[in-house]
């Protein structure tokens, strides 16, 4: 995810400044954090969310987690992450 945030993040960056010159850099750059916070915002919200799931120090937590994803289908994974995935950059 860390990969293709940093893409989005260049992507979005050059289309804000091939949209301005030197003179409103400023309000380019704050136009990208605009257009960016909400998504990184999410990221980073799910990530943590997937960090306290995956990195369990209790063994007895761990082995059920271990048995429950067994369950997890891979289309209800991408289910979850389907709405943010198809949103706009």
């Amino acid at each position: 995810v860390g990969a293709s945030m940093a893409m989005e993040s260049a992507a979005v960056l050059a289309d804000e400044l091939t949209r301005t010159d030197s003179q409103y850099l400023f309000q380019a750059l704050e136009h990208y954090v605009a257009r960016r916070r909400t998504r990184v915002d999410t990221v980073q919200k799910k990530s943590r969310q997937l960090g306290t799931f995956v990195l369990v120090d209790n063994p007895v937590l761990a082995s059920v987690r271990d048995k429950a994803v067994k369950f997890y289908s891979q289309d209800r994974m991408e289910r979850y992450y389907q709405a943010f995935l198809s949103s706009e950059i």
